[in-house]
């Protein structure tokens, strides 16, 4: 059961996201296309500037419409979350043989998988419509920047070992924060929608703010017991900083999931 429905949600989060995707994917083509013309305008000085500025324009322009759909898609997602369960439609859903826990989950798994495509497919289409047309122009630059790079963050991290350590504590620290960032939207609008029953977006809005601060505040709460704890100097500081990050991110969201089980499964009121 959790898969129909974790696939009906899907299904119809598409009919609307997928496009956005299509859309985003058409502009950072464009973007790229105006970036490529303007390096190529750069080479003759009496049309440099006039094309910088109608062109950067233009491209600004579409890089915002990239991040604005994608934090539409983001939207999108948590009113699926509240439609499917806080609304009309909710009526039918916990009419359905399910288990809360499959109910839930459903519902989790496909805010968060949407959510982060959203992000990824902005961040990709940004990075596309910047990178090509700078390697197609001239890869010497982009070689430039690369090395300039890795011999910066070679100096930061000092040794090899440290500098994997950190990409792959890293890359575990923004996957934890999106599983605990979704959560938190997901519980304010759970809390939001059974404590103010009439005012269920108002409330879930509300809430959010006052979890966020909340969780805020915890954290930097242990950032600076870790920091005068190890000194600000401790070269395995970031390390460090990342594991503790990572722990109270998967403690946030254990408390958040359990919040909202316990909401679901023994509070849950329709009106």
């Amino acid at each position: 059961m959790l898969r129909k429905i974790l696939k009906h949600d899907m299904r119809t989060m598409a009919r609307s996201a997928v496009p956005m995707f299509i859309a985003s994917g058409i502009i950072s083509v464009v973007c790229c296309a105006m970036l490529y013309f303007t390096f190529s305008f750069a080479e003759e000085a009496d049309t440099f500037w006039g094309a910088m500025l109608i062109v950067s324009s233009f491209y600004g322009m579409g890089i915002m419409a990239i991040m604005i759909m994608s934090f539409i898609v983001s939207v999108m997602t948590a009113l699926r979350y509240y439609k499917s369960l806080f609304t009309d439609e909710g009526y039918l859903n916990m009419v359905l043989p399910v288990k809360t826990t499959d109910m839930f989950n459903a519902k989790l798994l496909s805010t968060l998988i949407w959510t982060v495509l959203s992000v990824v497919v902005a961040a990709v289409c940004c990075l596309i419509s910047v990178f090509v047309p700078t390697i197609l122009y001239d890869t010497e630059v982009m070689n430039s920047l690369l090395v300039g790079i890795s011999e910066l963050i070679t100096f930061f991290f000092g040794n090899e070992q440290t500098l994997s350590l950190a990409t792959v504590l890293s890359t575990v620290s923004v996957i934890v924060n999106a599983v605990e960032s979704v959560l938190i939207i997901v519980t304010a609008i759970t809390i939001g929608s059974v404590v103010m029953k009439k005012n269920k977006v108002f409330g879930s809005i509300i809430f959010y703010f006052v979890i966020s601060f909340i969780q805020q505040n915890i954290i930097g709460i242990f950032e600076m017991i870790i920091e005068g704890i190890l000194g600000a100097a401790n070269e395995n500081g970031y390390i460090i900083a990342l594991v503790f990050n990572i722990l109270i991110s998967i403690a946030i969201s254990v408390a958040m999931y359990i919040v909202n089980y316990y909401i679901l499964n023994r509070k849950f009121n329709i009106e």
